[in-house]
Parts: structure tokens; C-alpha cells; sequence
């Protein structure tokens, strides 16, 4: 990863309306008219979703929307870049344009200079009067860091897809210095949402073949429309009919994901006091990969940092709950903190600044 992946860069693309109004806003436009100027608009463009917040210069949320997903490397430039602008103008409804200070983009799948200098090109043809960064979405969770007064963390996103980063305060704000991961589902996203589905229906399917008959087979088999597990991958490998390849193929991969909180449900809780140890396996699998991460980017055991964890498998209480205790197992007594809403707390750090000296 570049030394300081705060990077920027430029370009245009316009939506129509219908596609805007497929967007949902959380925010009473009557609110806004009264805000004060200088706003801070941080997108948080995901494999699954995205989320645009607006903060004023008090940090105050004043506006907030939700769009589709917008993984760079999965959907192409075009589509990430068309849900990131409908999200961020629905999020602005009610509020002047022309008072945005700033606009933080953290985008799934811009994994490279290049990735973040095509995306910054497009959104500031779009948004010429303001800053624009665009930066992986993994850079959003130095918020947390910031908030803790922590000089350096390890940054994982566990949600649709994957990435871990180590991120290091310099006295122009968090830098990226290593990562792991992040390479898209094609290459299995280890500790990802998509990874505890693709390791549900692998360990189930394995597990059959030796004869077994756990509640995870069953209940997968089912979610997938047939009487038996063995019958699962080859459905899994099933394109979704969708309006283009780009689009089937996100849906495959997301309807593999969206598995993982049926295997979690599984893993503790299959019946009274008996967790499905074919689901707890999965789950484990999945965890030891983030804790992988972990490993790689601390460095050693001893450092005095912290871990960001993101996503939603990530927050999730059963599996967050699950890494803390594996974590501690390989020797990491750090404080795990959890970033629910990373582009809330984005956008509040850019209002207030750096916030402490390196």
C-alpha cells in the first residue's frame, strides 16, 4: 500500500432522478436550513452498502443517506462512482453544495494509487468547489484511533468483503503503512462475511461426505432450495440472472455472504447448549484469519496499540466476541475497539481536526 494512502484525485458522471430516489435518506430536509456553514461529507462505500454523512463545523450530523454497494474493484469505476455521487446528493438534500469544505471518500476495492487517482477524477468533475480525498475504506477507521488518542492500530474490515491495514499517526493524520488482504471474493476475502459462507458450505459438504448429517447441511441446503447438502456448491456456482455479468456476479458473491449470519446463529446456539461444531469450525476458520492479520501487522505481541474491527460481520456481538478470544489466545492483550459507523465517525473527525500530537 502507498506510505500515506491519503490520496486524491478527479472526473464526471451524472444520474437521473429516478436513480437518485432509489436512495434512502435518514435526514429531515426541514432540519438543515438553519445549519451552519462549512460542512464535511464522509462516503462510506462498501461491498454491500454505501453511507454518505454530513457534518458541520461543530461536528454536528446534519445529513445522512444510504445507497447500494459500491465496491471499486467488484462493480468498475462507473458504477462505484455513480452509487458513491447518488448517496452523497441524497445526503446533501436541503443543504448548499457550495458550503462542502471537503469530501472523504473511503471506497471498497481502491486498493492502489492509480484506483484512488481514476475515483478522485470523477468525483471532483462532479464536485469541483470542494476537497476531494479518496483513500481505502479501511482509512475511515482511524476515527476510532483518533477518539482513543492511539498512535497506532490495526484496521480490519470484516464485512461483505475483507481488508486489514496498519495505520500509523503522523502529524498530518493517520497513514497506511501495511496491508493485507483486500484482493476481492475471486480470492476468497479470508475473514470476510463471503469467507464464513464459502467455509459454512465447504466444512458442511465435507462433513456429509463422511457421513455426517449436522444442522448446518440441513439448514443450508434449504436456503439454497434442495433436500440435500451434497447438491449445495454446485447451486453456490449458479449465476443469478441479473442485467449484466458484473451485476450476477455481485450477486453471487452476495448471496454467499448474506449466509454468515445463519452459520454464526449455528455455531452457538444449533440447540439448547449444543452449538454445531461443523458451523463453529467455519466460524473459527474465519476468525483465525483476521487474528492472521492481526499477527502480521502488530508486529509482536508487546506493542502498546490498538484493533479497529468494522463490518458487519466484524460488529456482530457472537463473532466480535469469538476474535477477542482467539486474539488473546495468540498472545494480544490490546483494546479492540468497533467502528459501527465508520463514515459518521469520518465525518466528525474531519470537522475537528488531527486531535492529538504524534
Amino acid at each position: 500500500m502507498h506510505r500515506c494512502a491519503m490520496l486524491r484525485s478527479t472526473m464526471r458522471t451524472s444520474s437521473s432522478a429516478s436513480e437518485r430516489s432509489s436512495v434512502s435518506s435518514s435526514t429531515d430536509a426541514s432540519s438543515k436550513s438553519s445549519v451552519p456553514a462549512d460542512l464535511y461529507i464522509c462516503v462510506d462505500a462498501g461491498g454491500t452498502k454505501t453511507a454518505a454523512v454530513v457534518a458541520n463545523g461543530d461536528g454536528v450530523i446534519v445529513g445522512s443517506a444510504r445507497g447500494g454497494s459500491a465496491n471499486m474493484a467488484e462493480l468498475g469505476l462507473d458504477e462505484a462512482a455513480r452509487a458513491i455521487i447518488e448517496t452523497v446528493d441524497k445526503a446533501m438534500e436541503g443543504l448548499d453544495m457550495g458550503e462542502v469544505l471537503e469530501i472523504w471518500a473511503g471506497v471498497s476495492g481502491c486498493d492502489t494509487p492509480n484506483d484512488a487517482l481514476l475515483m478522485t477524477g470523477r468525483l471532483r468533475s462532479v464536485f469541483p468547489a470542494c476537497e476531494v480525498k479518496v483513500t481505502n475504506d479501511a482509512l475511515l477507521l482511524s476515527a476510532p484511533l483518533q477518539s482513543a488518542q492511539v498512535h497506532w492500530g490495526v484496521a480490519l474490515i470484516s464485512g461483505t468483503g475483507s481488508i486489514a491495514v496498519r495505520l500509523e499517526h503522523t502529524r498530518g493524520g493517520y497513514c497506511a503503512t501495511q496491508k493485507r488482504g483486500g484482493y476481492g471474493h475471486l480470492f476468497g476475502d479470508p475473514g470476510s462475511g463471503y469467507h464464513l459462507g464459502l467455509e459454512a458450505i465447504r466444512a458442511a459438504a465435507e462433513d456429509a461426505d463422511r457421513g455426517g448429517k449436522s444442522i448446518l447441511g440441513q439448514r443450508l441446503a434449504q436456503a439454497f432450495g434442495t433436500e440435500h447438502i451434497e447438491d449445495v456448491p454446485a447451486k453456490a456456482h449458479d449465476m443469478p440472472i441479473a442485467p449484466d455479468p458484473v451485476t450476477s456476479s455481485n450477486n453471487r458473491k452476495l448471496r454467499i455472504a448474506q449466509l454468515a449470519p445463519l452459520v454464526l446463529e449455528l455455531a452457538c446456539t444449533a440447540a439448547p447448549g449444543r452449538p454445531c461444531p461443523v458451523a463453529r469450525r467455519a466460524v473459527d476458520a474465519v476468525s483465525d484469519s483476521l487474528v492472521g492479520y492481526v499477527r502480521d501487522l502488530a508486529l509482536s505481541p508487546g506493542n502498546a496499540g490498538a484493533v479497529v474491527l468494522s463490518g458487519g460481520l466484524g460488529t456482530e456481538p457472537t463473532f466480535a466476541r469469538i476474535f477477542q478470544a482467539r486474539l488473546g489466545v495468540d498472545g494480544f492483550d490490546m483494546p479492540v475497539l468497533f467502528a459501527k459507523s465508520p463514515a459518521e465517525s469520518g465525518a466528525v473527525m474531519m470537522a475537528k481536526g488531527p486531535g492529538f500530537a504524534p
